[in-house]
């Protein structure tokens, strides 16, 4: 059994396409989704700054030391690493 669309459908994209629809910004507005970290992960410097805004870690008074220690010591050498790259061993 094949799968292709219904004679209607296929009629409805056949009209699209006569009158110059772009399905090209169709598909790229359907991929702009907000990343979550889940289907593609974040990187060091990304979760940093969601990290670093969220409520629980804000209202901690050792926010400025957490806050140092990423920008002076992890973010200089694993801003661009994705976090399931990172590991204990090289």
């Amino acid at each position: 059994m094949t799968a292709t669309p219904p004679k209607e459908e296929l009629i409805k994209t056949e009209a699209k396409n006569v009158s110059r629809y772009d399905f090209d910004l169709d598909k790229q507005r359907a991929q702009d989704k907000p990343r979550d970290g889940k289907s593609s992960p974040f990187t060091l410097n990304e979760w940093a700054e969601i990290f670093l805004g969220l409520d629980d870690i804000r209202r901690k008074r050792s926010v400025a030391d957490v806050a140092r220690q990423l920008r002076l010591h992890l973010l200089p050498f694993f801003s661009e690493m994705l976090l399931t790259e990172i590991n204990r061993e090289p």
